[in-house]
């Protein structure tokens, strides 16, 4: 039966308008919802905009030789985070004759009301999710006039250099892949002066399909997929299993660290 826009009519419900019906079954499966708290700052607003200031930091302490002026640096504005507000809305409209002869309640003003209730978190999770699954493909950014995405290859840096927040070549999740994922993230990323940031690597996130291996990388003593007896280093880290069932992808896969360092 082909979806039916408009207002709820007989037309679109036509068995509840005759009798014979064992059950109404409309509301009964929960749905996923708010499995992205974990990895954002949440805050309020009343403003149409927000806005983060970005500061450059500055570089390392040169020798000083006795005698010698001290060397002075300048701070200065990396760049402003702008947070735009989006507004969502939907409704729902029933004619006067589709809720007189509904014989099953389905059309009382509380039930619907309750399936926007449940559309509304669930359209928070899909969205809150984009930020992962349009990581690679959609610019948010704009840094010394060019346009990036959030994770890159060449994330740009005041000081005129970059760093990356991704794998060369995309890697699936592996006992190879993550421990070189872990390595990058600990070396690879950088301030707007070069310097290493100590942002240490708190979750895995997996969409439902990496679960599996994920629990095997994470929960295994022994290195796991060999027949070997090395450790398995990956468990160092502590890092927590986040499964994320709006991901659209089931092959991708992320590291986070924790949002007050990630500025997310």
């Amino acid at each position: 039966m082909p979806l039916v826009t408009g207002a709820i009519t007989r037309a679109a419900t036509p068995h509840l308008h005759e009798p014979g019906l064992k059950k109404l079954i409309f509301d009964e499966w929960d749905l996923y919802i708010d499995e992205y708290q974990f990895m954002y700052n949440m805050d309020t607003s009343l403003k149409a905009q927000e806005h983060d200031w970005v500061g450059s930091g500055m570089s390392t302490f040169p020798p000083l030789s006795e005698g010698d002026e001290v060397t002075f640096d300048t701070m200065q504005e990396a760049y402003r985070k702008t947070y735009t507000h989006d507004a969502f809305a939907k409704g729902i409209k029933i004619t006067r004759i589709a809720r007189q002869d509904d014989l099953y309640g389905f059309t009382r003003v509380q039930s619907l009301v309750k399936e926007l209730g449940r559309t509304a978190k669930y359209t928070k999770n899909v969205r809150a999710m984009s930020v992962l699954n349009d990581s690679s493909t959609t610019n948010i950014y704009t840094l010394g006039g060019v346009s990036r995405p959030l994770v890159s290859l060449t994330h740009q840096r005041v000081d005129g250099g970059t760093f990356a927040n991704r794998f060369t070549t995309t890697m699936s999740l592996g006992v190879e892949s993550i421990e070189l994922a872990l390595s990058q993230f600990e070396t690879d990323m950088f301030d707007h002066r070069g310097r290493p940031q100590g942002v240490m690597p708190k979750y895995l996130v997996v969409p439902p399909a990496q679960r599996w291996i994920a629990r095997r990388l994470l929960e295994t003593k022994q290195r796991p997929f060999t027949n070997a007896n090395d450790v398995n280093v990956v468990t160092d880290y502590d890092l927590e299993l986040k499964v994320l069932h709006h991901l659209n992808n089931n092959g991708q896969w992320y590291i986070l660290g924790a949002p007050t360092k990630t500025g997310f």
